[in-house]
C-alpha cells in the first residue's frame, strides 16, 4: 500500500509549474553536444590524432553532463518531491557543493565510471529511466544526510530509505511502464502534430523526460510518506 500511496504523490508533482521549467532547462543542457553532431566520416582528423582517443573523451563529457544534469535536476526539485515544501529550491545543488566540494566530485566521478558500466548492460543501457532511479535515489538519500545534520528531518535507520524486495521489483517495473507509456503518448503527439503539419518535439521531449524521471519521484514520495 505504502508503494500505492507514494504513486499517487507522485503524480501531484505535476501540479508544479517549477517541473516544466526545470525539465526544459535539463533538455537545453543535454541537447548540448546536438550542437556538435558526430561526423561518420573521419576524414577531417590528421593522421596523427586518435579518432578513438577523441571517441572516448567525448563519451565521458557526454556522461559527465548528464549526471549532473540528472542530479542537479532531482536536487532543485527534492523538497516537492519529498513533501517538505511547495516549491523548488534552485539554489540547492550549489549549497550542497560549496558545503562538501571534495566527497562531490568524487561521487561525479563514481556516477561517470558506472554510467559507462551500465550502459554496457542489455537491458539496463536501454532503459535510461533505471539510470535515473539510482542516480536520483542516490542524490535523495544524500539530501536526506543533509536535513538530518541541519535537523530538518530524523531518520529512523535505514528502513525509511531500504524499499523491500517486492516494493523494489516494482520500481524497477515502475521504471518500464514510464518510459513505455511517456514515450507512446509522445510519438502519438508527434504523430498527431506532424498530420496537422504542426509539427514540434517541444511537448513530446517534455513528456518523455517526465516520464523518465517519474519513478523518482516516486522514490521520492514514498520516502516523504515515512517521514511524516
Amino acid at each position: 500500500m505504502d508503494f500505492l500511496y507514494a504513486i499517487k504523490d507522485g503524480l501531484k508533482i505535476f501540479s508544479h509549474w517549477e517541473l516544466y521549467v526545470i525539465t526544459i532547462c535539463y533538455i537545453c543542457v543535454n541537447s548540448f553536444f546536438d550542437l556538435f553532431p558526430k561526423k561518420k566520416d573521419f576524414n577531417y582528423i590528421r593522421p596523427e590524432e586518435n579518432i578513438g582517443e577523441k571517441r572516448s573523451i567525448r563519451t565521458i563529457i557526454e556522461a559527465l553532463i548528464q549526471i549532473l544534469a540528472t542530479t542537479s535536476y532531482i536536487v532543485i526539485l527534492a523538497p516537492i518531491i519529498l513533501g517538505i515544501s511547495e516549491s523548488a529550491d534552485w539554489f540547492y545543488p550549489i549549497e550542497l557543493v560549496a558545503k562538501n566540494p571534495y566527497l562531490i566530485i568524487i561521487a561525479i566521478c563514481v556516477f561517470i565510471i558506472l554510467e559507462l558500466l551500465l550502459s554496457l548492460i542489455p537491458f539496463v543501457g536501454e532503459h535510461k529511466t533505471i539510470h535515473h532511479l539510482i542516480y536520483g535515489g542516490v542524490a535523495i538519500i544524500y539530501i536526506l544526510f543533509d536535513l538530518e545534520q541541519r535537523q530538518s528531518i530524523k531518520l529512523d535507520g535505514a528502513t525509511i530509505i531500504v524499499p523491500t524486495n517486492l516494493e523494489l521489483v516494482g520500481f524497477i517495473l515502475l521504471c518500464i511502464i514510464s518510459l513505455w507509456v511517456s514515450v507512446f503518448v509522445s510519438a502519438l503527439l508527434i504523430s498527431k502534430t506532424y498530420q496537422k503539419k504542426q509539427f514540434n518535439f517541444i511537448v513530446p521531449t517534455i513528456i518523455t523526460v517526465i516520464g523518465c524521471f517519474f519513478p523518482v519521484f516516486v522514490y521520492g514520495a514514498w520516502i516523504g510518506n515515512k517521514l511524516q
